[in-house]
């Protein structure tokens, strides 16, 4: 029997050229997960089976957004962006959580994609087809993923793992002072390290944030080495910030997690 897995490949519309990549200063796709209707967990795709498609949108301020997004059959292509040939599903709504439902081909092989467009108000030429919609205002958000075969693997679960501040475990109600400088650690458990067949397994960590300066977007973490830290300097004015971790194993498995720290002038008295 032919299996699929989830493969890692995210492509989105660019972001503002200047603005580093760990830095969210707009409306973002940072991951989609996709997954068994029945069997949540599983990046194993089995052929004929109900699948679920969640999408994760980040933005300056919690986004709510409109989406136009189509499951289809895709041309095989080297270069250039994915063509869809045969709509397995379509979807359009407005909300914090794009999502899209499907039924895998019963024969299991073939190339499918997830194609989307969001857009900060509303969608336009929703009949275009992707790439060719737009947005009725705003800037049109395009992303593309990739449904593709490989072997047997779950999705690892960000709520096994642990983030600290400075050492201390993550306390949604703290606050940190402007332009202070601290160290954010992520340690991952050890559930999450599924080895392959080769004994092997690699998370790579993706981390941004909405303002201050990020050390870098990217981390690896091994079976060896389970933990991963990045240095972190808050923005110069007292805000809110919303940081978004994402691990993906790079076999398939995705998931992704959230987390807020206020920046407040009282901390610096304090």
């Amino acid at each position: 029997m032919r299996v699929a897995t989830v493969l890692a490949l995210l492509t989105v519309g660019c972001g503002e050229p200047l603005v580093e990549r760990q830095l969210v200063v707009d409306t973002r796709v940072l991951a989609v997960k996709v997954e068994p209707a029945d069997d949540p967990g599983r990046a194993v795709l089995l052929p004929g089976e109900a699948l679920l498609a969640k999408v994760l949108v980040a933005g300056a301020s919690p986004p709510e957004v409109a989406w136009s997004i189509e499951v289809c059959t895709v041309e095989s292509t080297t270069s250039g962006p994915l063509r869809c040939v045969d709509v397995l599903s379509t979807s359009t709504g407005k909300g914090r959580l794009p999502e899209v439902t499907w039924r895998a081909p019963a024969d299991g092989g073939g190339r499918v994609a997830v194609l989307g467009l969001l857009c900060d108000t509303a969608v336009a030429n929703t009949g275009a087809g992707w790439p060719e919609g737009s947005c009725r205002g705003g800037k049109p958000n395009h992303f593309s993923f990739e449904v593709a075969r490989g072997e047997a693997n779950r999705h690892p679960s960000l709520e096994r793992d642990e983030l600290r501040v400075d050492g201390m475990v993550w306390d949604e109600q703290a606050c940190v002072a402007p332009a202070s400088a601290h160290v954010v650690t992520w340690s991952v458990a050890e559930a999450n390290l599924e080895a392959d067949t080769d004994g092997n397994e690699e998370l790579l960590l993706a981390h941004f944030v909405t303002g201050g300066e990020l050390e870098r977007a990217y981390s690896l973490v091994s079976l060896d080495a389970r933990s991963a830290s990045v240095e972190w300097t808050a923005p110069p004015e007292a805000s809110d910030e919303t940081f978004y971790f994402v691990a993906r194993d790079q076999r398939g498995g995705v998931d992704w997690s959230t987390r807020s720290l206020c920046v407040s002038r009282e901390s610096e008295e304090s």
